[in-house]
């Protein structure tokens, strides 16, 4: 189990995030690599329409708590992935960003 911080942003068209012009998602997926781990997200996250701005402390997820605390929401996110289910988000946390004139 692979873990991170993702930054997004919506593509043209999607309003899951209303004005919001990015958020945060920590993001939980099984993959065998870091490498197959990003590219997991960034294709489920086209899927939803979200072009990845960065990723943060991609990790395994037992290395990711010697620095982080796994708070509940999240650990039940990582126990419930399965080989169908190989990847789970936890909540986005959106932001606005002044816009410059």
């Amino acid at each position: 189990v692979w873990v991170s911080l993702v930054e997004v942003m919506p593509q043209p068209g999607n309003d899951a995030l209303g004005n919001a012009k990015g958020a945060f998602v920590n993001v939980v997926a099984l993959a065998a690599t870091e490498r197959d781990y990003k590219a997991l997200v960034e294709a489920t996250m086209a899927e939803y329409g979200f072009s990845i701005i960065k990723y943060a402390d991609v990790a395994r997820l037992e290395a990711w708590q010697k620095d982080h605390q796994l708070h509940p929401e999240l650990a039940q996110l990582a126990n419930q992935l399965t080989s169908r289910y190989p990847i789970h988000f936890d909540e986005f946390q959106s932001y606005l960003h002044e816009e410059s004139e």
